[in-house]
């Protein structure tokens, strides 16, 4: 299984994840990454709402972003 890594952005701001997380593709991985940002912004922290997730390979490359505070339910 591929391990993706989910890097937190806040504009010129960037959190690295450094351990990354096995998933079995990238849609699996997407999910996985909205879970945890709808736990995140769950907790209370209204600021986390404008931070990006940044889904990379191994290799740095982005393959697809999440909005954080579109993970809420509407």
């Amino acid at each position: 299984m591929p391990r993706f890594f989910f890097h937190l952005r806040d504009g010129a701001n960037l959190q690295r994840d450094m351990h990354g997380f096995m998933c079995r593709d990238l849609e699996v991985a997407g999910e996985v990454a909205r879970q945890c940002m709808t736990e995140m912004l769950a907790e209370g922290d209204e600021e986390m709402g404008r931070h990006i997730v940044e889904i990379t390979d191994m290799d740095g490359i982005v393959l697809a972003t999440i909005q954080l505070g579109s993970t809420l339910p509407r």
